[in-house]
């Protein structure tokens, strides 16, 4: 018994020792106050910069891709449902992979202010979840991976929405204004 202690600690200190394989993470800032408005018309939609607008303005993104689940935590300026009938909060994104990906979506309103989390891949739809923190301005969606395809890497575009009665206000994260091309770098599996 001595001489395998003896012999694991001399492993340990020759750096021998497995550790288990840790989660590829990314965190990516985001411009402030870049909230665009978007009016439709007859004409097609009309974006507008609103630099005053706090809600939805996306401050930071953090995304990590572990064995069972990829989680994304998403920093607001503020967040908050706004109040009326058609008052929405919607965190969204396109996630690419080596599965052909998905696209995945947080809807908050008044009724269900932590709101529902869905999962659209290759036309069958999966069920995540998400905690929203109103007061931290915070939310974390987390996206099971068996619903992804069980894939090796993700990458995924980050964007944020709000409605109330009059306007939509949408920000994109990790470049200013509101296009949702911008992706995360390949993230593998943890």
């Amino acid at each position: 018994m001595r001489r395998l202690v003896l012999a694991a600690a001399l492993a340990a200190v020759a750096g021998l020792t497995t550790t288990p394989a840790h989660a590829e993470s990314f965190r990516g800032e985001d411009p402030a106050r870049d909230v665009q408005r978007l009016t439709r018309s007859g004409d097609g939609d009309d974006y507008t910069a609103v630099p005053t607008r706090a809600n939805p303005d996306i401050t930071s993104i953090a995304v990590r891709h572990g064995r069972s689940k990829v989680v994304m935590t998403v920093a607001f300026d503020d967040i908050f449902v706004p109040p009326g009938p058609r008052g929405v909060f919607s965190v969204f994104g396109e996630l690419r992979s080596d599965t052909r990906g998905a696209s995945w979506d947080l809807w908050a309103t008044q009724r269900a202010r932590q709101g529902k989390v869905t999962i659209w891949r290759r036309g069958t739809r999966c069920t995540g979840s998400a905690k929203v923190d109103y007061a931290r301005d915070r939310a974390r969606v987390v996206l099971p991976r068996r619903c992804l395809g069980d894939p090796s890497w993700v990458s995924t575009s980050v964007a944020a929405w709000s409605q109330d009665d009059a306007f939509v206000w949408e920000d994109n994260g990790l470049q200013a204004g509101f296009l949702r091309d911008r992706y995360t770098p390949r993230l593998a599996r943890g």
